[in-house]
């Protein structure tokens, strides 16, 4: 799970084997909360934080906008390597029952 910062206590990171839409996972303490982040920094869920540190995650988030930027990456990189691999398998597909 890379971490991509951490502040104040929160700690925002993402999963390798994320799905759409892009989002954020922040863990403060016992709870944990998603942010959408394609649009803009929206809550999409959590469990066992306060409003307070949901607010706050909230804050971090906008304020360190530039993360963003790069989970949209991650993810159009990731799908560009995904489809190279179903390439390679059907070129390989190809070349054994051609």
């Amino acid at each position: 799970m890379p971490k991509i910062f951490d502040k104040d206590g929160f700690r925002f990171f993402f999963y390798s084997n994320e799905h759409r839409p892009i989002h954020v996972h922040v863990r403060h303490g016992d709870g944990e909360a998603v942010f959408d982040v394609e649009e803009g920094i929206e809550l999409r869920e959590s469990q066992n934080m306060k409003i307070s540190e949901l607010s706050k995650a909230q804050q971090l988030a906008e304020e360190n906008r530039p993360f963003r930027h790069f989970l949209v990456i991650f993810h159009y990189v990731k799908a560009a390597l995904e489809r190279e691999e179903v390439h390679r398998c059907r070129r390989h597909c190809r070349e054994q029952f051609v």
